[in-house]
């Protein structure tokens, strides 16, 4: 019997597998010296043991293996089989002396003596509270048996409860194999608690490793752990011990039945204590101490089963925590991600390569413009990390770290009002309060105004020289530019692709700081500019703001839709090119006009090869360009032909008049306020925003083009690639980061099965198309931790709505009413025919440009002031309205609506019959 009952020495030296999961965690409290009652074990071994003795084994594998008509019947047959089982006698006689000595111990660690011992009867299965399975709630445990036929009826049960379907299954499921489970048995004193409850040394529900959780109640701890009972909950913080409690009513708790003479039964708690926390602040604290040392000891969190008998603690069992959500808030480690602005560039789901090439530029852009305001080599080097991490991707989408932003702008002098005007740049719906400006002693100012000042002579040195470092920046670009030529690209192997790469991304990257200062600029200047306005009290400031901003001469962004008017009045011109367009589609249009309209189609392969790369999404790597394929250029035509008045002339007209009407309200409100020579600097002021809009807007062409060019390397990367049988498809390279491309070629990838790798992405992206993640969200520590992200911003649909639920707000960029349907549009293979409709999008880059001035009017999700959208729209004078959150949400397409470009409201004025199904864009 000593291999079948564990009690004393074999108990101490009985290997886990003996024991089972619960033996083998309270034998090891044993050794801890924390209070457990006192137990044996009836080894795992035992019932096969038995059978063999008694040469019933093969009758209880038969029944096993039968077929049978359902559940219940198997069940009923093997309860049966074992109730009915012959025990040795010996095996009963060391059960008696087993629970003997209980009656002993009992006494011995001081509870009450009871004139009728008491016992608890619980499952130990081999494999039971690990890390990898708990089988919880899945085992038997038989609670207040007394005497020794009760206990070996409850044995005989938890032997049972091992073969039951349910765990059969979830064995199954968990990849433990089909075999039956093998059990022991606890055989355990069983302490009649005044309260129980079940601790964690970690909180499992909001994530938090610093604190414990404790849950209670009155009676048996089994009233906790069914749920029958409610419970109070305590959290209890290691750092300081405070407590948080939350008190239920207790109104029914487990205790012995005594009618049955064995097991519970729910009994009513008294009135006066239904509402009183069932543990005293001592006992709390004691088990949160208690819950502290024995995760200590065990080097994992724990989930931990207890009872308290006249102040005794005893802890029933413990196991390791087999689940931890993400924190759900945190102290100091908070990270705030916004996409408001960089939606603009990188749209939607957007694929590794382009995130990958993307956060390495940021980081090489920003630390190359660090080093030219001369900003301490030591104070970049601490600064590494944030601006290696200007860049997030969650799900799939691209965001900001605005904790890394805010940290670089905090490097300028005057960080407070450099912040607001950064956020008004980038149209931040929520700014973020909790970042502050420096909190610094005037011993500290004192230490950093060297710097400070040395970073603010160079950058304003940048600011006086910008039109010269423009000019040199753009000359680089176009000398490096030109000396690649796309046609020799086939001709290369994969390092001399590589190598490409890497020079055109060390011109774009090394030379970037200018477009950076300039955008400073633009930050500064429209910061002035604003502040003035506001001091002159002028009515609609954004409104008037964005008028003296149209009609700046020389802008590239509206150059591709120029040329685009002229294509199309050329198609017009000539009857038999018309035809052409009226009969082919889009696909099949540029083989028909090479063969039949040569020299126009030789005009449009010249628009590609200067405006090819700028498209919608032009900066994700794996966009599709005119390049690749026309149709959007066609689409573009067709749009225009549509409109017969809308030609260069009618462009300049608009923007000339808007801008005039603007500046002669504007200048005079502040001749009347402030006099002649406020009006001449505010005048100086202006010039010098719109010249540095016009510069970012015309440098952002020289990146596009960069980005088309590193487009059309990878795309041979992944060509012969492909060839060689490393990817599926030649597309397949945008599923892989930039550093495994390289570590594939140089021999330092760990995965150099870029299928396999491939294959894998494809299928997670996939599935992040069919999430929708929130513009502006706060994570907490490790960020993919978090199962889902929540917008915990001030700002709502629910706010913007004005009057009743068909009315939105949004920011006026420029005035006009417009009565019309909406066009939703997300990606280029949505309809793009706008026909006089109103165009309505999440986002806008500059590749949308040439869809402006076919649409009667412009509404966009995301955006300021200052965002493409804005510029483009002011150019063309085109009513828009841009930052309306929910747009795309709350329209949907065919819906007519009143836009009021002045006010930025937008009314529904009826809803379309039909819902028309567009492609789906997630933020």
């Amino acid at each position: 019997m000593q291999e079948l009952i564990l009690r004393d020495r074999s108990l101490l030296e009985a290997p886990v597998s003996l024991l089972g999961g619960k033996a083998t965690n309270l034998r090891w409290m044993l050794k801890q010296g924390i209070t457990v009652p006192p137990f044996f074990v009836v080894s795992s071994s035992s019932l096969t043991t038995i059978l063999a003795q008694h040469g019933r084994q093969d009758a209880f594998d038969a029944l096993l293996a039968a077929d049978h008509p359902d559940m219940e019947t198997r069940a009923q047959h093997l309860r049966t089989f074992l109730l009915d089982l012959e025990l040795p006698s010996d095996f009963t006689q060391a059960i008696e002396e087993g629970l003997s000595e209980l009656s002993k111990q009992v006494r011995q660690v001081g509870s009450e003596p009871d004139a009728r011992r008491s016992f608890s009867v619980r499952s130990s299965a081999v494999g039971e509270d690990g890390s990898e399975a708990s089988y919880a709630g899945q085992l038997e445990s038989f609670l207040y048996r007394h005497s020794t036929a009760q206990v070996i009826e409850a044995i005989r049960l938890c032997w049972l409860s091992g073969l039951s379907d349910r765990i059969l299954s979830y064995r199954q499921h968990h990849g433990l194999g089909k075999e039956p489970l093998q059990v022991a048995v606890v055989v355990q004193t069983m302490i009649d608690g005044d309260c129980s409850g079940v601790m964690f040394s970690a909180n499992p529900l909001n994530g938090r490793r610093d604190e414990s959780l404790i849950t209670a109640t009155y009676g048996a701890c089994e009233g906790v752990v069914s749920g029958f009972c409610n419970t109070d909950q305590f959290s209890v913080r290691y750092r300081d011990h405070s407590i948080q409690q939350q008190v239920a009513v207790k109104d029914q708790k487990l205790v012995f039945d005594q009618e049955a003479g064995q097991g519970t039964k729910a009994v009513m708690v008294a009135p006066d204590l239904q509402k009183v926390a069932s543990l005293t602040e001592q006992q709390i604290l004691a088990l949160h101490h208690q819950a502290d040392q024995i995760s200590m000891a065990a080097g994992i969190p724990q989930d931990i089963e207890f009872t308290i008998q006249a102040d005794t603690i005893y802890i029933l069992q413990t196991r390791p925590i087999t689940a931890m959500p993400a924190r759900t808030e945190g102290d100091g480690d908070r990270i705030v991600w916004d996409n408001s602005n960089i939606q603009e560039s990188y749209c939607g789901l957007t694929l590794p390569l382009t995130f990958s090439f993307a956060l390495k530029a940021y980081r090489d852009v920003y630390h190359t413009t660090c080093q030219v305001l001369r900003v301490n080599p030591r104070r970049l080097a601490s600064m590494e990390s944030v601006v290696s991490r200007m860049l997030g991707t969650i799900r799939g989408r691209v965001y900001y770290n605005i904790n890394h932003w805010y940290a670089l702008v905090g490097i300028i002098p005057g960080f407070s009002k450099n912040k607001n005007d950064m956020e008004k740049m980038m149209g931040l719906e929520d700014p973020v309060e909790f970042i502050q400006d420096y909190d610094r002693s005037v011993w500290q100012k004192l230490w950093a105004l060297p710097q400070l000042f040395k970073t603010l002579f160079f950058l304003l040195l940048g600011f006086s020289r910008i039109d010269r470092l423009v000019a040199e920046f753009e000359s680089m670009f176009h000398r490096h530019y030109q000396s690649i030529d796309r046609k020799t690209l086939q001709r290369m192997e994969l390092h001399q692709l590589q190598a490409k790469i890497d020079q055109i991304y060390k011109v774009v990257t090394q030379g970037w700081a200018t477009p950076i200062i300039n955008d400073f600029f633009v930050m500064m200047m429209n910061g002035k500019v604003r502040r003035f306005l506001a001091s002159v009290g002028l009515e609609d400031l954004d409104l008037q703001l964005n008028a003296l901003l149209s009609g700046e001469e020389g802008i590239k962004s509206t150059e591709p839709t120029k040329r685009l008017l002229k294509l199309a009045h050329e198609v017009e011109k000539q009857p038999a090119l018309a035809a052409i367009f009226d009969r082919v589609d889009d696909e099949s249009l540029a083989f028909v006009l090479g063969q039949q309209a040569p020299e126009f189609w030789t005009d449009c392969q010249g628009f590609i090869e200067e405006f090819g790369d700028r498209t919608m999404g032009e900066l994700k790597l794996e966009t599709v360009t005119m390049r690749q394929n026309p149709a959007f250029m066609f689409a573009m035509i067709r749009n225009y032909r549509r409109n017969p008045q809308l030609n260069e002339q009618t462009l300049l007209d608009r923007e000339k008049a808007n801008r005039q009407a603007a500046e002669k309200v504007v200048f005079d409100a502040i001749r009347v306020k402030k006099g002649l020579r406020a009006v001449r600097r505010f005048k100086r002021l202006l010039g010098k925003l719109r010249k540095a809009i016009k510069h970012r807007e015309n440098m952002r062409l020289a990146r596009t083009r960069a980005f088309g060019l590193v487009r059309s390397m990878y795309l041979e990367i992944g060509h012969q690639l492909a060839l060689l049988g490393k990817l599926d498809s030649a597309r397949d390279v945008f599923y892989l980061r930039t550093e495994e491309i390289r570590d594939f070629m140089d021999g330092s990838a760990v995965d150099a099965k870029l299928e396999l790798l491939v294959a894998a992405r494809k299928a997670q992206y996939e599935a992040y198309a069919d999430e929708e993640i929130p513009h502006h969200f706060s994570t907490y520590g490790a960020v993919n931790m978090h199962e889902q992200f929540v917008y915990d911003g001030k700002r709502s649909v629910m706010q913007d709505v004005i009057g009743d639920s068909d009315q939105l707000r949004g920011i006026g960029c420029q005035s006009g009413i417009v009565e019309a349907p909406v066009r939703l549009i997300h990606t280029p293979e949505d309809n793009l025919d706008l026909s006089g409709s109103i165009l309505c999008a999440v986002r806008t880059d500059p590749g949308w440009t040439p869809l402006f001035p076919a649409a009667a009017g412009v509404l966009v999700e995301r955006g300021s002031a200052l965002s493409h959208s804005a510029v483009v729209a002011r150019e063309m004078g085109i009513p828009a309205i841009v930052n309306i959150p929910g747009l795309t949400k709350f329209l949907r397409d065919g819906d007519v609506v009143r836009m009021d470009g002045s006010r930025g409201t937008i009314e529904v004025l009826s809803r379309a019959a039909v819902e028309n199904v567009q492609s789906k864009e997630l933020s």
